[in-house]
């Protein structure tokens, strides 16, 4: 009896196992909507669990009041909001967290929910910027933004997904399997 289709199921397996356990790289940012807003950092570089200044302009509402600004850490961590000035402007420091991934990551800024005198709504996202492992330091150490650190929310379920459908996947090429080695077997020895 052949034992390649059990090595191809263990292959898939094995490859299902390695999709789940993998924690993907970070991706690009998503597209910005700016209407009117512009951030930049005053690093290009920062160590994990070190602050990084930001700068900004534009964060006003409809009705001439600085909007609250949310900051996330490539469009999944929260650290932290600001309020901009009436004049729309922003200005302080965020804390890269210190378990971030050394490598390319990026700064979200979002205001405004679009409900009436809290538009427009805005996304913008920073250039990107190197986080090195814990222990460096930024350009000028700063305090924290107001608020402290948010917990971060929602389910990373790339992995769930990839498991739900690979998995009935792999019990159907089995079941083939097995089904075509039972009709061998019944035919080589017919009683």
């Amino acid at each position: 009896m052949s034992r390649t289709p059990f090595r191809l199921a263990g292959g898939v397996l094995a490859v299902l196992c390695a999709v789940l356990v993998a924690r993907p790289a970070a991706a690009e940012p998503r597209p910005s909507n700016p209407q009117g807003a512009t951030v930049s950092l005053a690093a290009t570089t920062v160590a994990a669990g070190q602050a990084i200044r930001f700068t900004g302009t534009g964060f006003v509402n409809e009705g001439g009041r600085g909007q609250i600004v949310t900051i996330k850490l490539d469009d999944v961590d929260i650290l932290g909001d600001v309020t901009a000035s009436d004049s729309g402007a922003i200005s302080g420091a965020v804390t890269i967290p210190a378990g971030t991934p050394a490598g390319s990551h990026w700064l979200r800024f979002l205001a405004g929910s679009g409900a009436e005198n809290d538009g427009p709504a805005r996304s913008l996202a920073t250039d990107q910027f190197t986080v090195t492992a814990g222990g460096g330091t930024t350009a000028s150490p700063t305090p924290q933004v107001p608020g402290g650190e948010l917990p971060k929310t929602g389910v990373d379920s790339a992995g769930w997904l990839a498991g739900a459908l690979i998995l009935p996947a792999a019990g159907l090429v089995l079941l083939v399997v097995e089904r075509r080695r039972r009709q061998r077997a019944a035919t080589a020895d017919p009683r």
